[in-house]
């Protein structure tokens, strides 16, 4: 018996030896982004709220770009992960990979807003041309959608001046283009009159 745990104890300090020096460089070889996801399902989007809050989203950035002293590092925004790149030199590598080593992606929750068609046929095709992505945006993008609504953008802006700016000498700005960008999202998303979303206040 003490003969048998004798010859097995060198088995199993070169067994447990291998697979740490299997694991240290395949850890090595891996480089990832620095991280902290933050909580599951909610992951940093607290943190990124509060910072858009006070009105200084980028400190969001600049707080991890110094923490974790590299240009580009994880997070979790919304339910999802995601790499941050910040910087010139790693914007233009995305720009000049965008269909080679990288590929595009959307939160399900801008597809859902969206309506971005995302089946399988378009998704391949995005990868072999992204010259062709032009005719999968969201028809409130493309130049002929946007001058079709530049009338109804004009005639609800010149109204709402008439009717919230100008009879007063002071206006509190804020809560005024919060109302007027909420209904002419309504009335071009959605064909909804000011009526019908509630009067601005």
């Amino acid at each position: 018996m003490g003969l048998a745990l004798t010859s097995l104890l060198p088995l199993v300090a070169i067994a447990s030896l291998s697979l740490a020096f299997f694991y240290n460089r395949r850890a090595a070889g891996n480089k990832v982004p620095p991280s902290i996801l933050g909580w599951p399902l909610i992951g940093e989007t607290v943190g990124f709220a509060l910072s858009v809050h006070r009105g200084e989203p980028e400190k969001f950035i600049n707080d991890r770009m110094n923490k974790y002293k590299s240009e580009v590092f994880k997070t979790s925004l919304m339910g999802e992960k995601m790499a941050v790149f910040c910087g010139t030199a790693r914007h233009i590598f995305l720009f000049a990979n965008e269909s080679k080593i990288l590929t595009s992606w959307w939160p399900s929750s801008a597809t859902k807003i969206c309506l971005f068609p995302l089946d399988q046929d378009v998704k391949d095709t995005l990868k072999l041309d992204p010259f062709h992505r032009n005719p999968f945006l969201p028809k409130f993008l493309k130049p002929e959608a946007l001058q079709q609504y530049v009338g109804v953008m004009d005639s609800m802006a010149k109204q709402h001046l008439e009717s919230k700016w100008a009879p007063h000498k002071q206006v509190i700005v804020f809560p005024l283009k919060k109302n007027f960008t909420l209904a002419l999202a309504s009335r071009l998303f959605m064909s909804a009159r000011e009526s019908r979303i509630g009067r601005e206040e």
